[in-house]
């Protein structure tokens, strides 16, 4: 499994929702910095690897999935947890590398 691990003072939070389901549960976003994922990303690349899970360490740490690959990042979801839920965005600079190992994976 490849997974990222982004320290909490690497992210930036809205702490605004930006969505809300039919139950009433609220969904934010939160950004990575390019610094804190780029050397795990262009390594999980060098193995043919895409990011699978992501986790934010520190104290309230936070789990996330996999829920769209883009040519410039990647985006989490978080579970739905107190009727919040996070998106979290890891950004990737190496766009000609994403392409030709999502074309080798057939995504």
């Amino acid at each position: 499994m490849s997974h990222i691990k982004i320290a909490r003072k690497s992210i930036t939070f809205n702490n605004h929702p930006v969505a809300t389901d039919s139950h009433g549960n609220k969904t934010y976003f939160c950004y990575a910095n390019l610094t804190a994922c780029q050397k795990q990303i262009t390594k999980m690349h060098t193995e043919k690897k895409l990011p699978e899970t992501a986790e934010i360490t520190g104290k309230n740490g936070m789990q996330f999935k996999i829920s769209t690959y883009q040519d410039d990042g990647y985006w989490f979801v978080s579970d739905i947890k107190e009727g919040k839920s996070w998106r979290l965005w890891t950004p990737y600079k190496d766009e000609a590398s994403l392409k030709k190992i999502i074309k080798k994976k057939k995504m």
